[in-house]
């Protein structure tokens, strides 16, 4: 891991992002891109480190964007400076692509390893239909997402745990979580949620196996859990076996699906008192 993107809107809730990511930047020596995200406009633009700008003919619209720049810069300026004891490179970013293309433009011309964004969970009816940044970074990065929520107390990366539906996962979607479990010397729990109460733990337990074996996933600990509720039985078995990390694989839904149906991520987002840890989803049709 070489590079991480946090998102910020200079509040208390993306500071908590960027304290995890200053941890997870310090332990792979990796590169941390701090970027600000303008509402969209005509022009779009990135703007990289400090930026002057002339006054000379510009309009009032102009000279208001250049202000917000000057502003935002210096706050980023200020919030990097308060890391400067932790010997990691921090870049600050502006953009006005908006959320959605700005996360896929950097990801891409940054080649972004990991996105990690605090999220409160809180959920608008905006929200509701179009999905929260953490979710949009999930489905737009094309990388694994930390969400670190709000009022999570601070936790050690040590237990880890890896949700397994017993869908046909993409290899380098596993790895990625197993790679960062094992750069903080993780304990890894495989977990498979079931809700039919007919089903056989053992036969079970002989899949999570099977997974655990195909995967690498050497000295795991493997745990088959009934729950009627999928996303609350992984937010109580995170809670009983003490985990700080849940690994999700998330599932993309388009508008309407979304008003209906939560996806797991999003659920698990909302019970869950643990680091989440979305990783795209490659299903092998």
């Amino acid at each position: 891991m070489k590079r991480i993107l946090v998102p910020t809107n200079f509040t208390k809730i993306a500071r908590r992002g960027l304290d995890a990511a200053v941890r997870i930047a310090k332990k792979h020596q990796a590169e941390i891109y701090l970027v600000h995200f303008f509402p969209s406009s005509t022009d779009s633009f990135t703007v990289t480190g400090d930026t002057s700008l002339h006054q000379g003919g510009m309009t009032e619209a102009d000279r208001y964007k250049a202000e917000m720049i000057r502003s935002s810069n210096r706050r980023m300026n200020e919030m990097i400076d308060s890391y400067a004891d932790e010997g990691i490179k921090i870049v600050s970013l502006l953009n006005e692509n908006g959320f959605r293309a700005g996360i896929e433009h950097i990801c891409k011309n940054y080649d972004i390893d990991m996105i990690v964004m605090g999220s409160s969970a809180e959920r608008t009816f905006v929200e509701k239909f179009k999905g929260n940044h953490a979710e949009r970074a999930v489905e737009y990065g094309h990388c694994p997402v930390l969400i670190v929520k709000e009022n999570l107390p601070d936790k050690k990366f040590q237990r880890i745990m890896l949700t397994y539906d017993l869908n046909n996962h993409d290899r380098e979607v596993i790895m990625k979580a197993k790679d960062f479990a094992d750069s903080f010397g993780m304990e890894i729990y495989l977990i498979h949620i079931y809700d039919d109460p007919d089903k056989s733990e053992k036969e079970m337990e002989e899949k999570l196996q099977r997974f655990a074996h195909d995967h690498d996933l050497n000295n795991c600990r493997i745990v088959s859990y009934y729950h009627k509720d999928t996303a609350k039985g992984i937010a109580l078995a995170a809670k009983e076996l003490k985990v700080d990390t849940i690994v999700l694989l998330s599932n993309h839904h388009n508008y309407l699906s979304r008003f209906f149906l939560s996806t797991t991520t999003e659920e698990v987002l909302e019970d869950a008192s643990q680091y989440i840890m979305a990783v795209p989803n490659v299903i092998h049709q």
